[in-house]
C-alpha cells in the first residue's frame, strides 16, 4: 500500500504533522500504537503544555493554535493562562478526552487516514533510502510505502532501524532520565493550600517577591513544601531523595509527580488538568 506521507507516532508532534500533511493534499496515513492520539499528553496525564509564548509574545500558533482553540469553545481548555510557577510564561491546560477527540477529529476531516494499534516493526532500505517500513497489528505483518516518511515515535526507532547514527542518554555514561510517576488526587482544599502557601513563604522561593501571583490563574502551581518533605524523610516515611515537591493544581484535582519529579494536579470539575 504506497502513500505520500507515513507518520510513524500518533503523539502531539506527530498528529500535527499529519493533519498539516493531509490538509496539502497528500495521502496521509498515521500511525499510532494506541487507540488514540495525543501520546504522552492524554496517554500519561503529561500536562499542561507549556509554553506558547516567549514573554508576553504568542510565538507558537498554526494547527497547534486551531487545537486550542478548538478545546477552548468546547470547555475543554482554559486557554493559555499564567505560569504561577514561573518557570514560563504561561502554561495550557487540557482535558485528556477532549484532546484525544480533537486531534483525531481534525485529522479526519482533514482526510488522513489513523492506524491505531499499530507498529513499526521494521525498515527496509537500499543505498541510504527507506524503501518500505513493516508494521505489526492484529492483522499481522504489513508492509507500506510512502515517498516521505516522518518518524515520530518518540524514541527515533524508524531512523535508528534506518541506519541513523545516534546517541542514547547523556555522553558521559549514557545514561538516560529516569521515568516520572505521576498521581492524581481528587478533593483537595486549595484554598487552604494557598493559605499555607502565604504563611509558609520559606518553603515557596518562587513566591518571595510575589505572593500575589497564586491568585493570577486559575490554575495553581508551585514548587515547594521542604519542610514537610524533610519531616517526613527524617521519619522514614519516604525515602526518596528530594528536595522539594513540584506541583500543579487546577480547581481541586492535585496531580503529583514523584521521583524524577512528583508533581500534584487539582482540580474542582473533572474539565481539565
Amino acid at each position: 500500500m504506497k502513500y505520500d506521507v507515513i507518520i510513524a507516532g500518533g503523539g502531539i508532534s506527530g498528529s500535527i504533522a499529519a493533519i498539516s500533511a493531509a490538509r496539502c493534499g497528500a495521502r496521509t496515513l498515521l500511525i499510532e500504537k494506541w487507540g488514540f492520539l495525543g501520546g504522552m499528553l492524554t496517554a500519561a496525564g503529561v500536562g499542561p503544555m507549556m509554553s506558547f509564548h516567549a514573554g508576553d509574545k504568542q510565538v507558537i500558533r498554526g494547527i497547534t493554535g486551531e487545537l486550542i482553540d478548538r478545546l477552548v469553545l468546547k470547555g475543554k481548555s482554559p486557554g493559555h493562562i499564567i505560569d504561577t510557577t514561573t518557570y514560563v510564561s504561561t502554561v495550557t491546560p487540557f482535558d485528556y478526552e477532549g484532546m484525544k477527540f480533537e486531534l483525531e477529529d481534525m485529522l479526519l476531516d482533514s482526510k488522513g487516514e489513523i492506524l491505531y494499534h499499530t507498529m513499526v516493526a521494521d525498515v527496509q532500505t537500499e543505498n541510504g533510502y527507506i524503501n518500505s517500513i513493516t508494521v505489526c497489528n492484529k492483522s499481522g505483518l504489513t508492509n507500506l510505502e510512502s515517498r516521505i516518511y516522518i518518524d515520530a515515535t518518540g524514541d527515533a526507532d524508524i531512523a535508528a532501524w534506518a541506519g541513523v547514527p545516534f546517541t542514547y542518554g547523556r555522553s558521559i555514561d549514557s545514561k538516560a532520565q529516569p521515568m516520572t510517576m505521576i498521581i492524581r488526587m481528587a478533593n483537595v482544599y486549595i484554598d487552604e493550600i494557598k493559605e499555607y502557601i502565604r504563611n509558609n513563604r520559606e518553603e515557596f522561593p518562587e513566591y518571595i517577591n510575589d505572593i500575589e501571583i497564586i491568585d493570577k490563574a486559575p490554575r495553581l502551581s508551585a514548587g515547594g513544601f521542604g519542610n514537610l518533605l524533610k519531616d517526613a524523610q527524617r521519619c522514614g516515611e519516604i525515602n526518596f531523595k528530594r528536595e522539594r515537591v513540584p506541583w500543579s493544581m487546577a480547581k481541586s484535582i492535585i496531580l503529583l509527580l514523584l521521583d524524577g519529579a512528583y508533581l500534584l494536579r487539582l482540580r474542582h470539575k473533572p474539565q481539565y488538568v
